[in-house]
């Protein structure tokens, strides 16, 4: 007994050490000194770069990985401009890469003690993220890219390669210096990481129009959750992409709780997928009048793994303002797709499925639709190179007809001209819906909710707390005291 006593508080102890060495460290730019050690570091003596605490050097080239900040450490870096020196020049690898990873329960945060601008203005890549890195947390930092000298193929947040991660609470503003794939955030072959409650915005394609200029792509993701965050003037607000071939694909996307405003080509895409969950967002007003779509979900022909993209489930979104609500060309794709509960409003078209035959989209394993609220359109859409009105459209393809049948009325939002999705008392919206996601977490798949994004009228789509958010006049205003590190 004694024995067996003694081997389980050896296991305690041992499994709890690294907790319990787990400290704040503190930089500073004004007041740091990189010298300080990492058992020295305090808020009294903070070092005074960011490098030192991710590499525990200062030297990018030369890490070490005693001096850097641990699993269960947070990194507590204070009001100022820190401009990283030295990058890998690399799209996948971030400025500052930490050499550590964090733990289960236990990973590298690094957050802003306020106001906190990123540049890098005298190396190339991405600034922040991770990559081979797992437990990493990026919390409450400001770029711009302007002053950020990122490269094709990437942008100024990355995830590479990296598990269980979070970028949140930060503000990007893009800057249209190149062409193709240009993000604001972006994750690649990760697993269960987060990007939450951030601003997101000015994200273009310096040549032009391009629907790959998106603030959030992903590519051979799993399980990655996006959600509460702002995303606006932007070709594409989140870009569920996926590379081109191969058996990396993207599985398992929840994103939820997003207000998507002002974009060019696409509110949300989904394009090499594999399940998605996509409810409860606002998508709204086309940039400038173009021809942009609230959601796309377009097909991957040939794809080795499987028909793509499958099971993308479109749920209590409203979409308001677009040129087309839901682009959905999915003539030689998967199945399972369904399109319930949303509210669609102030559109030219419903819907644009000019690659789906009729035959397909009235195929319920291929797509359900139903339960959903269209008010003020010209056209339901067009489906297989034919434009229904309402009624003709539901009795040829036989969508939108189940109880509670989907109709055409004015949902009564609190303030459509305003942006108030909000449902007013008596709104036709109220209990339209079925909740097929059991988003009220009741354990029931088919008793009845409202429509659109507000489900209980409390929900926060966009940011919740603790994001700075821009100026007035739309511009980050320029940092003072800017010094190398």
């Amino acid at each position: 007994m004694l024995i067996y006593i003694s081997i389980i508080t050896s296991f305690f102890v041992l499994f709890f050490s690294g907790i319990a060495d787990a400290k704040y460290l503190y930089v500073d730019i004004a007041t740091g000194n990189d010298a300080v050690t990492y058992n020295d570091n305090s808020a009294n003596r903070p070092w005074s770069t960011i490098g030192r605490a991710a590499w525990g050097s200062t030297s990018r080239s030369s890490p070490n990985s005693s001096q850097a900040a641990k699993a269960g450490d947070t990194v507590i870096v204070r009001s100022g401009t820190y401009n990283a020196a030295a990058s890998s020049g690399q799209r996948y690898e971030p400025a500052y890469n930490p050499i550590n990873s964090g733990l289960a329960g236990n990973p590298i945060t690094f957050k802003s003690e306020g106001i906190v601008y990123l540049r890098s203005t005298n190396a190339s890549g991405p600034v922040i993220g991770a990559l081979n890195k797992n437990y990493i947390i990026w919390d409450g930092f400001i770029i711009d890219e302007q002053f950020v000298n990122t490269i094709p193929d990437t942008g100024p947040v990355v995830l590479w390669s990296a598990n269980n991660c979070e970028i949140r609470n930060c503000n990007i503003k893009g800057f249209a210096r190149w062409t193709d794939n240009h993000n604001a955030i972006r994750l690649e072959y990760t697993n269960n990481c987060i990007v939450r409650n951030n601003i997101l915005w000015n994200v273009w394609d310096a040549a032009g129009i391009n629907l790959n200029a998106a603030a959030i792509m992903t590519y051979a993701t799993k399980d990655v959750l996006i959600e509460h965050n702002e995303i606006y003037n932007c070709e594409t607000g989140i870009y569920l992409k996926g590379p081109s071939g191969g058996a990396n694909i993207n599985e398992r996307a929840t994103v939820r709780y997003n207000l998507i405003r002002n974009t060019g080509v696409q509110g949300i895409e989904a394009h090499r997928q594999y399940v998605a969950y996509i409810y409860q967002n606002v998508i709204r007003d086309a940039y400038q009048g173009r021809s942009a779509s609230g959601i796309r979900v377009i097909n991957f022909p040939n794809d080795p793994y499987g028909p793509s993209p499958a099971n993308i489930r479109i749920v209590n979104n409203v979409i308001k303002g677009m040129y087309t609500a839901l682009s959905i060309a999915v003539s030689s794709s998967g199945t399972g797709h369904l399109i319930y509960n949303n509210i669609i409003a102030n559109v030219n078209d419903v819907y644009d499925a000019l690659s789906t035959e009729t035959a397909r989209f009235s195929n319920k394993s291929v797509i359900d639709v139903e339960h959903n609220i269209y008010y003020s359109f010209r056209s339901i859409g067009n489906i297989g190179g034919n434009w229904y009105a309402f009624s003709s459209y539901k009795s040829t393809t036989g969508q939108d007809a189940a109880f509670p049948s989907s109709s055409n009325v004015d949902p009564l939002f609190v303030n459509l001209e305003l942006n108030d999705f909000h449902l007013r008392t008596g709104s036709p919206a109220s209990n339209a819906g079925i909740d097929v996601l059991d988003l009220n977490g009741n354990g029931n798949t088919t008793d009845r909710i409202s429509a659109g994004a507000y489900i209980t009228g409390t929900e926060v789509i966009g940011p919740t707390t603790g994001v700075f958010p821009p100026t007035p006049s739309g511009i980050i205003s320029p940092p003072t005291g800017l010094r190398i590190q």
